[in-house]
């Protein structure tokens, strides 16, 4: 249940395959050696952007100590996401 509230759009995330299994590990031991932990399949492009960005920008967010912080110490900060005008850039954005 709580997953669910931050990525409304994945469906049954525990599910695997051992294809998709295999190629995480790849995926962590090869490019993402020394960095990554974990591992984003998605159905789509627009689905992979759109969790791509909320995941920087948490990840932004969690290096940065705001995380922690409340509304009112977060009050006139502006995060901004660049994107073309009249592009299509998921259904959340």
């Amino acid at each position: 249940a709580y997953g669910s509230g931050r990525y409304t759009h994945v469906l049954f995330p525990e599910t695997v395959n051992e294809t998709a299994l295999q190629l995480g590990k790849r995926l962590i031991a090869g490019p993402g050696k020394d960095w990554a932990t974990r591992v984003f399949f998605s159905d789509d492009g627009s689905t992979a952007v759109e969790v791509g960005l909320k995941m920087g920008m948490r990840k932004y967010m969690q290096d940065h100590g705001m995380l922690e912080k409340d509304d009112k110490e977060l009050e006139g900060l502006r995060m901004c996401v660049l994107g073309i005008d009249g592009s299509y850039h998921g259904d959340t954005l």
